[in-house]
């Protein structure tokens, strides 16, 4: 909850009250609660959509830089059947995920992305995508703190 307070302090006056509200997750009377961390399910929900979609948003960046139009696009026809294979199961196995990244195209395909994310990270787009980028870690690591916890790995 306190970090989710640290969030909201953090994105006071960037337009995350007014798109969270925009977009219909939040009425007026509620998003108090969600930036200063005191309703915390609530404030989950809504910064994993905010964040589904600016990953979203920095896919189709990273797509249009490389003039693709899907995602694997540029990848061998068996290594798009190998990912074709692990969404099919939901949840994936993590063998098969394992499996995967160490196809050699699939692994580069996979750095080659995050070098674009790092680059966002150090101001590529612009001053507000980095800032926006931030958010995102942020949002990020609570996710992994949550998982730690539910998990019991204290390291993550």
């Amino acid at each position: 909850m306190l970090y989710f307070r640290v969030i909201g302090k953090k994105m006071e006056a960037t337009g995350l009250t007014d798109i969270l509200m925009e977009a219909g997750l939040v009425g007026s009377g509620t998003i108090g609660g969600i930036m200063s961390g005191k309703n915390y399910s609530r404030a989950m929900a809504c910064h994993k959509t905010v964040l589904e979609a600016l990953e979203h948003l920095i896919v189709e960046a990273f797509l249009e830089s490389r003039n693709e139009t899907s995602v694997f696009e540029s990848l061998p026809v068996d290594s798009k059947v190998n990912l074709k294979s692990i969404t099919l199961t939901c949840p994936p196995r993590k063998e098969d995920l394992d499996e995967a990244f160490k196809v050699e195209a699939i692994a580069a395909y996979i750095e080659v992305y995050l070098e674009f994310k790092d680059g966002i990270r150090n101001g590529s787009l612009g001053k507000t995508v980095q800032f926006w980028a931030s958010y995102m870690d942020h949002v990020w690591l609570v996710l992994q703190l949550n998982e730690g916890v539910k998990t019991n790995e204290l390291l993550l």
